[in-house]
């Protein structure tokens, strides 16, 4: 979340569209998980929220990183290369079976980590 709201601050409806074509269908939040999330995302100081009007007129929160959210952001990103690096020689050397399941397990895994703020290592 913190990467899509870095390139273009949105409200939670926005983003929850964002994700599933970027994400190749592979993702789709519902608002019961989504919002949590961006709460405790500004509880931690990683993203900001002000009112505004949204294109269809209703006052909605619209998401923004912040200067910590974007040191975040450079940490995790991190982490989540070294992951999928390491993860990359592994599904190479599993069979099919275990590789296709590995590689469905992944989306849900990481949508957790996105949403939760837990890393690889977690």
């Amino acid at each position: 979340m913190l990467q899509l709201l870095k390139s273009e601050p949105t409200n939670g409806y926005e983003l929850r569209q964002r994700i599933k074509p970027i994400s190749r269908e592979a993702l789709s939040i519902n608002a019961r998980l989504l919002n949590p999330a961006l709460h405790r995302l500004k509880a931690r100081d990683l993203i900001s929220a002000k009112w505004e009007e949204s294109k269809t007129g209703r006052r909605v929160n619209v998401y923004s990183v912040t200067a910590s959210g974007r040191k975040q952001l450079f940490e995790q990103r991190d982490e989540w290369a070294r992951f999928a690096a390491a993860l990359s020689p592994i599904l190479k050397t599993t069979s099919s079976d275990t590789c296709l399941h590995t590689m469905q397990a992944l989306p849900t895994f990481h949508a957790c980590s996105i949403l939760f703020g837990t890393s690889p290592r977690t």
